[in-house]
């Protein structure tokens, strides 16, 4: 009986070996780079093993018959350049062993597989215990329900179709490549796209995408002659998902047929994505609306920057792998790369690169380069969307020490491999010098980036209106009961708005019958003055009496001229802010939205209710509203670019003009409705700000000659509308950034105090 783990000195080399080669093994021949590889599958464990010529020939003289000394010979006949060393032949035996590839013809061999078998369950439980964020359930044989949906779906796979969904896939790019402007500007934001009901369909859309994303692995798996020989359950992040076992399109002959195999599952996100974005671009806000946007960015976006990339080890890179022969490409192009480093930081001149490889060095070092140079920028885009979400929820303090717990772990990682590198064994060899030249090279490029001042830009959200536009307000209390339609052009001294005011008419009314009375009643005494002495002594009440309902009479009069709402300038009739929902709408003032509104006419205007403005048409200005931590950066005469929804394609320019001193109570409608500054609804329908705001007056240029801001103004495109501010504030370091972001979040400043 051969025992594997001694070597071939202590054993003799012309001993038989007791060892042979499965009859049941699946093996298929693949060409690749010019080399041949043998595909092997286990018929009973189901796993697919590569072998070079080389292995294979090796494989297949293990007929229980052989010594390794005739094996030795055997082999340098057949391959005449190549020299075999026994020990790694006798390990090469260990490993054909322990992957189930030989059996042993030896009695006794029971209790050993018995053993083999144990030890693979518990290495299975581990990987299981170190893959608790992806948990499989052991799933079902899916080939009759396969069959059944390939022979009535199987012409999804027709070129025809292939060519016509390739061209709706393009098209769909395209088309919203060229409408990108105004696609960013109908996204919503951040905060309100990540709130608590929205999460949850957005994670029904996941759960929705991989099913149908599976269910096109297996079928194309199908379709092209290989099996799927389990599909599931998995639990990836607690969420229940679908996975489909396809692991034997590797049996397929033909590497386009294998590719799209591998491509099958991104093409289904990618064709339902667009199809979604079609629908999203058509339709209102709304349900569906959501939907197919949480749709189109799961499986349009999220696709291509993960699944379809290469880069990654998903379906992209199993794509790549196909269509350049190299099986195991990851593994290659990493083992390469760390040869690479050790060769450039350690004397070690006859070591060279031992893996056995099909794939050229230049793709090896290429390939390994780029993917880790994307995980690393996919790792901060990843950190900075959490910090981003956590910031959102008012939890930065949280999502800040999650940020830095992850960069200490992964510093920790990389010193502790570096570390593991330079060990007592390979510290002689330790190239000194280059290791001295890079440490200095990354200490002047981290001191370089966290020193020197970059570009820096405040993002706010800002509210247009109309320059010197002069407010119309309610200046008794009192019931409108006309008004202009907004975007009304009227002159000087025109009637804009019409109010009745009931208690005034009746008040009015009281008094004039009371003057009349005491006119009357003095033109009584001082006929009857001469008559009776006591008569002259009651004129002058009376007089006294006539003089005060006079002036109450003349002050009634001027109020009920003030009903009537006249404009002091030439211009075009604005709308105010829009006022939310009253939360009490028992009340006899209540109302919505504008004053100027249709369904707002005969509604109870207080004094002091701004009923509408009428602009001059000449300028434009906004209004930017600051937090606490942007204010303080914000100063006169900084830059400021903006965007607005309603006019996406457009960026106007401007620069602030005054930055207040003192925070602001109250919110515009528009500023509130877009969820970039957290607020409330008091009861008298005003918006409150929960966080200390602060506002700065901006002044906007028009745009250039192809836009008329007369225009713009009369048809009310852009008074109060909403525009996404980026003020050019001064340069800061990355040393100044992080030491601010500390101080927001961990230093308490007593100035934002409620």
């Amino acid at each position: 009986m051969l025992q594997l783990g001694r070597s071939p000195a202590q054993a003799s080399h012309r001993k038989r070996v007791t060892l042979q080669v499965r009859t049941d093994l699946i093996i298929k021949h693949r060409t690749v780079g010019g080399k041949g590889l043998m595909v092997i599958k286990d018929p009973i464990t189901l796993e697919h093993f590569f072998l070079l010529n080389e292995e294979f020939a090796l494989l297949k003289m293990l007929d229980g018959k052989r010594s390794y000394a005739e094996m030795k010979e055997l082999f340098e006949m057949q391959f005449e350049r190549k020299r075999l060393d026994l020990s790694r032949l006798e390990l090469l035996h260990a490993q054909f062993y322990r992957n189930g590839l030989i059996v042993s013809n030896a009695t006794g061999q029971g209790q050993s597989l018995a053993s083999r078998e144990v030890q693979a369950k518990l290495e299975n439980r581990k990987s299981r215990l170190k893959q608790w964020l992806a948990i499989r359930m052991r799933g079902i044989n899916p080939d009759r329900f396969l069959e059944h949906c390939d022979a009535r779906l199987g012409w999804i796979f027709s070129k025809s179709n292939l060519m016509l969904v390739s061209v709706f896939l393009l098209f769909t790019i395209a088309f919203m490549t060229a409408q990108s402007s105004i696609l960013w500007a109908r996204l919503p934001k951040w905060n309100e796209y990540l709130n608590a009901s929205n999460v949850f369909w957005l994670l029904m859309t996941f759960v929705g995408f991989k099913i149908v994303h599976e269910l096109g692995h297996a079928l194309a798996c199908k379709h092209f002659g290989a099996d799927c020989h389990e599909m599931g359950i998995l639990f990836l992040v607690f969420t229940p998902c679908l996975y489909c076992d396809v692991s034997d399109s590797w049996m397929i002959d033909s590497k386009w047929e294998r590719a799209a195999v591998a491509a099958s599952g991104v093409a289904c996100e990618m064709i339902l994505a667009a199809a979604c974005a079609w629908i999203w671009w058509i339709s209102f806000p709304g349900t569906i609306n959501s939907l197919c946007l949480n749709a189109m960015l799961v499986g349009g976006v999220g696709t291509f920057v993960v699944n379809a990339n290469p880069l990654l080890r998903y379906d992209g890179y199993f794509v790549l792998s196909d269509l350049l022969e190299t099986p195991n490409l990851w593994q290659q192009s990493k083992q390469y790369c760390n040869f690479v480093v050790r060769r450039f930081f350690f004397r070690e001149p006859n070591k060279s690169f031992a893996q056995i490889t099909t794939a050229s060095p230049g793709l090896l070092w290429t390939y390994g380069l780029l993917s880790n140079c994307y995980r690393w920028v996919l790792s901060i885009v990843v950190l900075w969307i959490v910090y981003k979400t956590f910031q959102s929820l008012k939890l930065e303090l949280v999502g800040v020490c999650l940020v830095v717990s992850v960069l200490c772990a992964t510093v920790f990682r990389f010193s502790f491999q570096a570390a593991k590198l330079v060990n007592r064994r390979n510290r002689r060899h330790l190239r000194g010098g280059r290791v001295a030249t890079v440490f200095l090279l990354v200490t002047s490029l981290l001191g370089i980036s966290f020193f020197v001042p970059l570009p820096a830009r405040v993002h706010a959200p800002l509210q247009l209106h109309v320059l010197g536009a002069s407010s119309l307000v309610a200046l008794v209390d009192g019931h409108l009961v006309h008004s202009l339609v907004e975007g009304t052009s009227v002159k000087k001294g025109d009637v804009v708005a019409v109010m009745d005011s009931p208690e005034l008419r009746l008040e009015l009314a009281v008094r004039l019958g009371q003057l009349a009375q005491q006119s009357a009643r003095l033109a009584g005494l001082e006929s009857r003055r001469g008559q009776d002495s006591s008569i002259s002594a009651q004129i002058p009440t009376v007089r006294e009496a006539i003089a005060g309902l006079q002036s109450e009479v003349a002050r009634l009069q001027s109020e009920a001229e003030q009903l009537k709402l006249i404009s002091p300038i030439d211009g075009v009739v604005l709308a105010p802010d829009a006022r939310l929902e009253d939360s009490n709408p028992e009340l006899i003032e209540f109302w919505r939205g504008t004053p100027l509104q249709t369904e707002n006419l005969g509604s109870y205007l207080k004094r002091g209710t701004l009923v509408c403005k009428v602009g001059s048409r000449e300028r434009i200005e906004g209004t930017a509203y600051l937090t606490q931590s942007q204010v303080e950066l914000a100063r006169a005469g900084q830059s400021v670019t903006l965007k607005t929804v309603v006019l996406p394609g457009v960026a106007f320019q401007g620069k602030i003009v005054e930055v207040a001193s003192t925070r602001e109570e109250e919110l515009p409608s528009v500023i509130f409705r877009s969820g970039q500054i957290p607020g409330r609804i008091l009861k008298e329908g005003r918006m409150e700000a929960l966080d200390p705001i602060y506002v700065a007056i901006v002044s906007v240029d028009v745009p250039g000659p192809d836009y008329s801001i007369n225009d713009m103004i009369a048809t009310n495109t852009l008074h109060h509308a909403l525009a996404n501010a980026a003020i050019q504030v001064d340069s800061r370091t990355l040393f100044q950034l992080a030491a601010r972001l500390f101080h927001e979040t961990i230093v308490v400043d007593p100035r934002v105090q409620r």
